[in-house]
């Protein structure tokens, strides 16, 4: 089970309790949604008007004012009254029915409370004395039902709002995610993949893809591509190995592919989908491929050997290498064999980079094994959780069916966003205080 803090399960539950909202197709839900879409609607219509008019004004005053006009808007008043109509008949409903559980009962109560909060439905919402007493009524009549109801919990009732509580609050599978996001696991997970690439790569036409390594020279200096590479401005280091995508026509249809050209070539991925962070690649071309200190060595822009070794093997891993113009019009090429030829050809230049690439494709990022390891077993443990709370989560099920309907909307709701969270989460955690 996570280790989560009692403040930590409580806000969590508050935000289950709003995606997974028990009223989700109750009218009082709907009301509340229309209610909220006039208030926008208002307050857009006067700060168009102020910005028209008289230029623009403070929020505060902005919100006051769309505030009075609200209140005068007949559609307003009419969801206001069924707002609260609905509600007087859903405590009613709390008070009088024998076929809900107490703990549904308390879940029931706990997200009206929270919907209320988080549409901030209150006594203030209008002017008119007979409606503000309406609702501050009604709002003192939930409050006192959620303490009756409270109040009543026995021991059991208790271990199941807690086994409840934590079903809902502890989501594992956001948590290995979050896990895997972690910038040492993803270390890890490159220095394998970065092992794996290249043990393949090596194979392929004696190693004619470490060519693709090698940047393009469009700078006047060595010095300057140096200095570009360190300081990771990379739009002089193009290589073919990482970020060279190309259109290529695709037979019988009628549209092109973007793919990287190591993969229509030889079938290798690109770097770049090892990778997914060019911080990254930045970080193990600087310090693993030492890619300055290779240059540096090499002399990259004197040496013409090496430029016309990038040049050429870009040349024909690009699009529409099989057919080249010759002294007598164009001629077909045989790839397979061009790759053996420009390998041979330039075995010194290829075998130059593979002592700098063999290094960095088998440490890749070695030191942050240790903390992956830690993440890995973090995960194996959660993995393990998600099975242990299936079984509990069917038992509770069984015997309290409404935890369906919580889990079921949350998981429809998950990527939204939840207004006036504090709010929302004082008013829940206030009555989960009180019952735990």
């Amino acid at each position: 089970m996570s280790n989560l803090t009692l403040n930590q399960r409580q806000q969590r539950l508050s935000n289950v309790l709003l995606a997974g909202n028990l009223y989700k197709s109750h009218q009082i839900n709907k009301s509340l949604g229309q209610l909220t879409k006039i208030q926008n609607k208002f307050i857009k219509q006067n700060e168009i008007h102020h910005k028209e008019k008289m230029g623009m004004m403070n929020k505060a005053n902005l919100i006051a004012e769309a505030q009075l006009s609200l209140q005068q808007n007949v559609e307003f008043k009419k969801h206001l009254k069924n707002i609260f109509f609905e509600l007087n008949e859903e405590i009613e409903d709390l008070i009088s029915s024998k076929k809900l559980t107490i703990i549904e009962k308390f879940f029931k109560s706990a997200t009206l409370m929270g919907l209320l909060a988080g549409h901030q439905i209150d006594h203030k919402i209008t002017d008119d004395l007979k409606e503000k007493k309406y609702i501050s009524d009604t709002i003192k009549k939930l409050n006192r039902e959620s303490e009756k109801i409270i109040k009543s919990f026995k021991k059991s009732d208790k271990e199941d709002l807690e086994e409840i509580s934590n079903i809902l609050t502890v989501d594992e599978e956001q948590e290995i995610d979050k896990l895997k996001k972690d910038k040492n696991y993803k270390k890890s997970d490159i220095t394998k993949k970065l092992k794996s690439w290249y043990s393949k790569a090596v194979k392929v036409h004696n190693g004619i893809i470490h060519l693709g390594l090698l940047p393009e020279s469009t700078v006047p200096s060595t010095e300057e591509l140096i200095k570009k590479v360190k300081t990771g401005k990379f739009a002089e280091y193009e290589c073919e190995a990482y970020n060279r995508v190309y259109s290529w026509d695709v037979p019988g249809k009628s549209y092109d592919e973007n793919i990287h050209s190591l993969e229509k070539r030889f079938g290798i991925e690109d770097l770049k989908k090892i990778f997914e962070d060019d911080d990254l690649f930045k970080k193990w071309i600087i310090e693993k491929f030492k890619a300055p200190e290779m240059l540096n060595e090499i002399n990259f822009l004197k040496m013409k050997n090496f430029v016309k070794a990038s040049k050429e093997f870009s040349k024909y891993v690009a699009p529409l290498a099989e057919t080249q113009k010759g002294l007598f019009g164009w001629k077909e090429i045989d790839l397979e064999k061009k790759y053996d030829e420009i390998s041979k050809k330039y075995k010194k230049e290829i075998d130059h980079i593979r002592k700098y690439a063999k290094k960095a494709f088998d440490v890749g990022f070695s030191e942050a094994s240790k903390d992956s390891k830690k993440i890995e077993s973090k995960i194996s443990n959660l993995k393990k959780d998600i099975e242990d709370e299936k079984v509990k989560t069917s038992k509770i099920i069984k015997k309290h069916p409404f935890v369906a309907t919580i889990l079921k909307n949350r998981t429809k709701e998950n990527d939204k966003k939840i207004r006036d969270q504090e709010i929302i989460d004082e008013e829940i955690n206030k009555l989960l205080m009180e019952s735990l």
